[in-house]
């Protein structure tokens, strides 16, 4: 078993942590032998953001942009590391039985099975706008989740004391330069009134797999004259699901 704890090497504020366990054994049964193994882990890590150009670099080779402190600005906060997080946990086992079957004819036989979840975390600068509300309170924003829609029709940048979504001031420019450059009128909160609310949504995507496999193979020596031949031969079987979606 193993646990490890670290950070980022930038500025210091992810939190990534892991638990690891492995275990394994062989038997001897007569001329045959049993091996069986099982690993489980479990990781949570806040990630790295990638830089665009060599000229971004350049400008400072010690930082990937992410940041690790808070601020008033939700087009800033979407680069807040804690944020940028992925999470898997991971399931794996198998079962070997191998052994001389006859004189000269050896081989072996698998079952293995492998389980894993995971999710990337990414804290957008919006909420995601599913429902025509038709210029009322937003319904993404009562609490009365899960909201189930086929996909976006919007977003919601800002709102007023009623939750009701909020457009920049005709004409305002945004004077936000970082990150990716600057952002548009929508996410400035100077292009709105000074009691607007920002908001900001967790977005989530999940992924699942399951694995199980099933492999053979076999050796089989002969005598042809004075030569000694082998003959190999095997078979590897896998039935894999795979699974993702996303939720905010």
């Amino acid at each position: 078993f193993n646990h490890n704890e670290a950070t980022d090497w930038v500025e210091g504020s992810a939190e990534n942590e892991r638990d690891h366990f492995a275990g394994k054994f062989i038997s001897e049964l007569g001329s045959y032998t049993l091996t069986g193994y099982y690993v489980w882990d479990d990781i949570h890590e806040d990630n790295y953001q990638r830089l665009f150009s060599a000229a971004e670099f350049t400008s400072d080779p010690d930082s990937d942009r992410l940041i690790g402190d808070w601020t008033d600005i939700a087009y800033v906060n979407q680069l807040y590391r804690r944020g940028w997080s992925t999470i898997r946990e991971n399931n794996f086992g198998y079962l070997q039985l191998e052994g001389e079957l006859t004189a000269g004819l050896s081989g072996s036989v698998g079952l293995y099975r492998h389980e894993m979840d995971g999710r990337g975390d990414w804290i957008p600068p919006y909420i995601a706008d599913v429902v025509d509300d038709n210029g009322g309170a937003e319904v993404e924003l009562a609490g009365n989740l899960p909201i189930l829609a086929a996909g976006n029709i919007g977003a919601i940048y800002f709102v007023d004391a009623n939750n009701v979504a909020l457009s920049p001031t005709p004409g305002c420019e945004s004077s936000i330069t970082f990150p990716y450059g600057g952002a548009g009128p929508e996410f400035d909160p100077a292009c709105y009134p000074r009691n607007a609310i920002p908001v900001q949504s967790y977005r989530h995507t999940h992924y699942a797999r399951e694995r199980d496999g099933l492999t053979a193979d076999f050796d089989w020596e002969m005598a042809l004259g004075d030569m000694t031949n082998t003959l190999s031969g095997g078979i590897w079987y896998e039935d894999s699901e795979r699974s993702e979606w996303r939720d905010w």
